[in-house]
């Protein structure tokens, strides 16, 4: 489950358990490395993989909850390493989407899942359209879902409209490899998950997707209504 696991596990060797807990890919592992994870989420567990797929996660994903038995909240995200495959549609990578978030509601804790959806990356242009159908879908499933709980079950961080918000600022977000988040990322999303995890958002069924950060004093106001869809070119 990834090199993360073994980095926080506890004194005893065993993989810690019924906490808050990170999975997907080089977005969630390098939250340890640029996001000053252990700081942020002191009692949240780290498994993310760098290079992992939505295909990766939707195989591994019931072995992943029997082990990490995920408590409150799961943060996630994934899908984006997919479309590196030419055969893979945005269509097929939400149905992996659907197959693990049904096991991740229904694991032991009946955690529920903080989800960031795909970002504008600058080496991936080319996917942007996929991206953009990929995201929708989730967001209708998301949107579904919240009709039916008083707390949605799903809450969506909108990347594209919550980087765009923040205006001229989004580059020092992106890596070199424009792939990646940088420190500057982290430092934007890390207010944003916090404050879902503590209840301050994202806590009724009209706040299941998180578009525009606004100020407040403890930080944590944000508004919480779906964005327009992500460019296509």
């Amino acid at each position: 489950m990834g090199d993360t696991v073994a980095m926080r596990k506890s004194v005893d060797g065993t993989i810690p358990t019924d906490r808050v807990t990170f999975i997907g890919d080089s977005d969630i592992e390098f939250w340890e490395e640029f996001g000053n994870f252990t700081k942020h989420f002191p009692d949240a567990v780290n498994i993310g993989i760098g290079g992992g797929t939505m295909m990766d996660l939707a195989q591994h994903i019931e072995g992943t909850m029997l082990a990490v038995t995920p408590k409150d909240f799961v943060v996630a995200c994934s899908g984006e390493n997919d479309f590196f495959d030419d055969t893979r549609t945005a269509k097929s990578v939400f149905k992996n989407f659907q197959k693990a978030v049904d096991v991740i509601l229904r694991s032991k804790n009946k955690p529920r899942l903080i989800w960031l959806s795909t970002k504008p990356e600058p080496s991936s242009k080319a996917f942007y359209k996929k991206y953009t159908i990929y995201d929708d879908l989730v967001k209708e499933m998301a949107e579904a879902l919240a009709k039916e709980k008083e707390a949605p079950p799903i809450v969506v961080m909108d990347m594209w409209a919550l980087l765009k918000s923040n205006g001229n600022q989004r580059s020092n977000y992106n890596a070199e490899d424009g792939l990646h988040m940088t420190t500057q990322g982290y430092d934007f999303v890390t207010p944003l998950v916090q404050a879902v995890i503590a209840g301050k958002i994202g806590k009724t069924r009209g706040e299941w997707c998180l578009s525009t950060p606004a100020a407040s004093k403890d930080g944590a106001g944000y508004v919480s209504e779906p964005a327009p869809a992500a460019p296509t070119a």
